[in-house]
């Protein structure tokens, strides 16, 4: 045991209590922790998510958990569907992706290291062209000032987060913008949120939340939700 009397300069500023503030930007890391995976298909065979990029590169890193399987149409409720995933995540990691999204190892690698620290950690795809990368970067600050969901990369398939943020709160949106809800609630709870660029990705693309993205957006706007209701909850609101 160190004698704090002739503990170096490092190990005392180490052995000191964090202040409060200090201590809401600290996580522990994750380590080897096992990484479950939700992955949304137009497939209905949940074989399709087993033998998806994401699900492989994952399972050869030696962190594969779970996979959950989301089989989407044109009439599917996006965040509905989510949140049943998300209730289903056994392990303290859950990734977010498609059956269709390229992975690779850098990719895993960079959300792995960048969720040692935060609560999401978003994998933003890259662009090259420099109007683009400035639209992109006003959609961002405008999102961010209305949503308080100010990523790049809102419909990345590259997420990772500590799944038990995850199950704080519920998803209300029944198209694609259920990505942005996600990360405006994650954001309002106070969570550590971190995107991160990821050069060897896939091109982005220009969002595309769906058809009830406008109906999402007002219900969102008009009742908010940001605490899980309970059985007696719903059942006084009826």
């Amino acid at each position: 045991m160190t004698n704090p009397s002739t503990a170096t300069e490092p190990e005392s500023a180490q052995m000191e209590a964090l202040d409060a503030w200090s201590a809401k930007l600290v996580r522990e890391p994750m380590l080897n922790a096992p990484v479950d995976v939700i992955c949304i298909s137009s497939d209905s065979e949940s074989t399709s998510a087993e033998k998806s990029s994401g699900v492989e590169t994952i399972r050869r890193k030696g962190r594969l958990g779970n996979v959950i399987h989301i089989y989407v149409d044109d009439s599917s409720e996006i965040g509905p569907a989510i949140q049943s995933a998300i209730a289903q995540v056994q392990s303290p990691l859950v990734v977010l992706t498609d059956t269709s999204s390229e992975w690779n190892r850098d990719i895993i690698d960079r959300l792995l290291r960048a969720v040692d620290g935060c609560d999401l950690a978003i994998g933003a795809r890259p662009t090259s062209k420099k109007l683009t990368k400035c639209n992109r970067t006003i959609s961002a600050k405008i999102r961010g000032w209305i949503w308080g969901a100010g990523v790049l990369d809102p419909l990345s398939p590259y997420k990772i987060a500590r799944s038990e943020f995850l199950k704080k709160f519920p998803i209300q949106s029944k198209s694609y913008f259920a990505n942005v809800e996600m990360i405006a609630k994650c954001n309002f709870l106070d969570a550590l949120i971190h995107e991160e660029l990821l050069p060897a990705a896939p091109l982005w693309t220009s969002p595309q939340f769906g058809r009830r993205v406008s109906a999402d957006k007002r219900a969102l706007f008009q009742n908010p939700l940001f605490k899980m209701q309970s059985v007696s909850e719903s059942v006084e609101e009826e």
